[in-house]
């Protein structure tokens, strides 16, 4: 599967005059859950997914045990968790607040040099049909041959990935994709939000 990506309008700048900076961003595949990943780390070792689903827990549970004792928490070659701390209003000397005022706002997570470093190995493409396509430009016949030659090339696809492939609203595309299935095009996988689509 691989890494698509698009384009966002930024904020405006003065000095950039009249024309937005656009900047890249990830369209999600999906989102895998952590029962999938238990289910997959089951089929290739000896382990249920139901003992590796309560060691999952026990490992969130004993960080966030050592977290609140005060300790940054170094999970293998994950990362670092840390806690992020705030106070209500802007501190200019320390002698100010007390501890009463300050509380705890996050959970920073850094990723370590080995994790980084193994994620920017991927390779990213743009998402296909993405030029010069405005909602309701297509045809439903047209935006089932575009469907349908995406899923030549790819395994599934989201309604995130439709809505962006023909260019149209999120509630338009779940719309089409349902229908299609009806249809006898596609097969839905999944449950919402989490659903995915291929062909049938």
């Amino acid at each position: 599967m691989e890494i698509y990506y698009d384009f966002k309008k930024g904020p405006r700048k003065e000095d950039e005059g009249s024309v937005p900076r656009l900047y890249p961003h990830v369209i999600p595949n999906g989102t895998i859950t952590s029962s999938q990943i238990t289910e997959l780390i089951a089929s290739y070792t000896t382990f249920t997914a139901g003992e590796l689903d309560g060691m999952i827990r026990m490992l969130s549970d004993t960080i966030i045990s050592y977290l609140l004792e005060g300790y940054r928490v170094q999970l293998s070659d994950l990362g670092y968790f840390s806690l992020k701390l705030a106070t209500d209003r802007v501190v200019t000397d320390k002698k100010e607040l007390r501890a009463e005022s300050i509380r705890i706002d996050n959970v920073n997570f850094r990723p370590s040099a080995e994790f980084k470093k193994r994620v920017k190995n991927g390779r990213v493409k743009r998402l296909p049909g993405k030029e010069f396509r405005k909602s309701g430009n297509l045809s439903v016949e047209t935006r089932k041959e575009l469907l349908t030659e995406y899923l030549k090339k790819n395994p599934y696809i989201t309604r995130t990935q439709y809505s962006c492939l023909v260019g149209i609203l999120k509630n338009k595309a779940l719309q089409d994709l349902h229908t299609f299935t009806k249809e006898g095009l596609l097969i839905r996988h999944g449950r919402s939000p989490h659903m995915w689509f291929s062909l049938a």
